[in-house]
């Protein structure tokens, strides 16, 4: 995109994706266009691009096979033809996979016929350390690699900008009304531009005809008090919890404090999500506003437990020791085919009882042990039957240390179940 918007370069400089795909002429493109390079690779080889995209796997193919040898004919003509050599991560090429780079490099310029020093080594990398010795170290790594010289000021390096200095003056204390409020929340199958196009709207981020609303958004939000409190926010803690956002954003903005709780989630998930979209100029592109990171922790499904009563409840495997509960937790199981779902349990022929162990049941589930039986309850809407090969009990039992009972007491520690297991070894639907 960057080469066809360029009217320099459309038509003048090509670049080329050489990653081992890509000879089916409907599939990978032969030519450059509007927002894609070429991935014909007999194109490539048979007239190399201004540009090369690979990786070293296929760079080291490049070298050796004899079919791709018209790769490098126009740089063994004039071995100043090639000018850069990128290496994006170079953090990574460390050990024995930086060892084989670092060869691999030595004989393209070998090939090529480059000597030293003719030749624009560039790494590209987030983690370099910090500090005068950082430099230091990662020139020396670099040099290693690249087989040239690097100094301390060919570094570039990157620095924050401080919330202050991205805005100027005293932002305005606007939050959408309250009516608005109730529209924060992102609708059910509702699209990304539908929600972003409401968000706009409820910050009044207004679009002129030809506008790009990326670079509207930018120019709005930025005059808020409440976007300029959450960058300040994020600027002291740093990487923060979304509940600790939420309380220090509370004591930095009044206005913000004054909303009901349930408000003050989804008015910072509108706000990100508008910040993603924002957009500022550089030069005659437009770029990101400012780089986001939303990260969501999930627990393994492994973890879950089910408590044995009457309407589905759960809880962690790691909280059972920390909770007084009145019901029993055990693994869960939900049949693809009819979509029953219930409990996992095992039960010894010498004993009244279900035993309560749930990483014994999973254990025993997974090793398809006869000694494992489905619970689910008495109204449930997909009951096994004898013909799936399953051998099936009603039962009574106390919720919490699931001993079976000859009849229910009137009180809410006990229920019906339906149990099954498996009295055969072949495979059963459900």
């Amino acid at each position: 995109e960057t080469i066809y918007r360029d009217k320099r370069l459309r038509g003048k400089v090509s670049a080329g994706l050489f990653i081992g795909k890509g000879t089916d002429k409907k599939s990978f493109s032969q030519v450059m266009t509007e927002d894609g390079i070429i991935e014909d690779s007999r194109v490539i080889v048979s007239n190399p691009p201004d540009i090369l995209l690979t990786n070293f796997k296929m760079l080291d193919y490049g070298l050796m096979k004899a079919e791709n040898a018209s790769l490098w004919k126009h740089n063994v003509q004039n071995p100043g033809l090639l000018k850069f050599l990128v290496l994006d991560e170079l953090h990574t090429y460390d050990g024995a996979q930086g060892t084989d780079v670092a060869n691999l490099i030595r004989r393209l310029k070998l090939r090529i016929g480059i000597d030293r020093g003719s030749i624009c080594g560039i790494g590209t990398s987030a983690t370099i350390g910090s500090g005068e010795e950082s430099k230091h170290l990662l020139c020396e790594y670099a040099s290693d690699v690249f087989g040239e010289e690097f100094l301390p000021e060919d570094v570039i390096e990157e620095h924050r900008v401080p919330a202050s200095e991205l805005f100027e003056g005293k932002g305005e204390m606007y939050m959408p009304s309250q009516r608005a409020l109730d529209h924060l929340t992102m609708r059910e199958d509702e699209s990304h531009d539908n929600y972003i196009r409401r968000q706009m709207d409820l910050w009044s981020v207004y679009a002129d005809d030809g506008e790009d609303k990326g670079l509207a958004i930018k120019e709005t939000l930025s005059d808020y008090q409440i976007v300029r409190d959450l960058f300040g926010v994020c600027e002291e803690s740093g990487i923060i919890l979304v509940s600790d956002l939420i309380r220090k954003l509370s004591e930095w903005n009044p206005v913000y404090a004054s909303l009901e709780e349930k408000y003050k989630v989804e008015i910072i998930e509108s706000l990100l999500a508008l910040i993603a979209e924002a957009k500022v100029k550089s030069g005659s592109i437009k770029i990101p506003f400012l780089p986001l990171q939303v990260q969501l922790w999930v627990r393994e499904l492994s973890g879950i437990r089910r408590l044995v009563c009457e309407e589905p409840k759960f809880t962690w495997r790691s909280d059972l020791n920390t909770t007084d509960s009145k019901e029993a937790a055990l693994p869960m199981y939900y049949c693809r085919e009819c979509g029953a779902s219930g409990w996992i349990a095992t039960k010894s022929d010498m004993l009244p009882k279900f035993d309560t162990d749930g990483s014994a049941a999973a254990k025993a589930f997974m090793d398809r042990s006869t000694n494992v039986w489905l619970l689910n309850t008495l109204n449930a809407d997909h009951k096994p039957d004898e013909k799936s090969g399953f051998d099936i009990i009603q039962e009574r039992v106390k919720k919490d240390t699931l001993d079976l009972v000859p009849h229910l007491d009137p009180d809410d520690t006990q229920m019906e179940i339906i149990a099954c297991h498996r009295i055969e070894q072949s495979r059963a639907g459900h």
